[in-house]
């Protein structure tokens, strides 16, 4: 990881500490998913739920480094333009595009496909979510849900939809709050 991108995530580490709002993953959990991304190629990326860019520094850091780029959306206006900023602080803002506005119409409008989603927004919306990114997803592709320890309950049946789908390998990992990691396999 490059020193430019090294020193946002320490600045942002900062900004997020005090903030209520500031739905982060754990440290552990994305320096898991930046090794994931580099581990496996990926190189077209999604996330949902930006909050302060925390994540997204991470994501986009490794999917540059494997040639792709990031996209990342989020409701909230204001925390959209901060993370941009950090973004661009780092030097990812050309490979990381924030979009603002509710997650399902925006992934109607995207194209894809993408071999990376980290779900990290409303855990009541991961079914909906899944099933429209269901055919936007490469073969091998990942659907990666945060908090599927911590807030498992909150999944709304999704967490066991997954599970049993025959089109993709799930296994929870007990990494941070726990991610449900989804693998397209046909």
């Amino acid at each position: 990881m490059e020193e430019r991108v090294r020193r946002t995530i320490e600045q942002v580490r900062a900004f997020i500490a005090d903030k209520p709002d500031a739905w982060a993953l754990p440290e552990e959990a994305a320096r898991f998913l930046h090794a994931w991304i580099l581990a496996t190629g990926a190189k077209r990326g999604l996330e949902i739920g930006t909050s302060y860019g925390w994540s997204g520094l991470w994501l986009g850091s490794a999917l540059r480094a494997n040639g792709g780029s990031l996209i990342t959306i989020d409701v909230e206006p204001r925390k959209s333009r901060v993370a941009l900023s950090h973004f661009q602080q780092a030097g990812l803002s050309t490979h990381i595009e924030v979009v603002t506005g509710d997650a399902a119409a925006a992934i109607k409008d995207l194209a894809g496909p993408f071999d990376f989603v980290l779900n990290d927004a409303d855990k009541a919306g991961s079914r909906r979510y899944f099933d429209l990114l269901l055919h936007k997803m490469l073969p091998r592709g990942a659907f990666i849900s945060d908090n599927a320890i911590s807030h498992a309950g909150a999944f709304d049946g999704f967490l066991s939809h997954v599970q049993s789908r025959e089109d993709f390998y799930s296994v929870t990992v007990p990494v941070g709050n726990g991610f449900e990691i989804a693998v397209k396999v046909s």
